[in-house]
């Protein structure tokens, strides 16, 4: 159960760290 839970929220925040990493890249140019 609690492994589930966060794998759900390991791939809900998967992409928004990946929009992170996008912002923060195109912050440093």
């Amino acid at each position: 159960m609690m492994k589930h839970a966060d794998l759900t929220t390991l791939t809900a925040t998967f992409p928004l760290v990946q929009d992170l990493i996008a912002l923060k890249e195109t912050t440093w140019f």
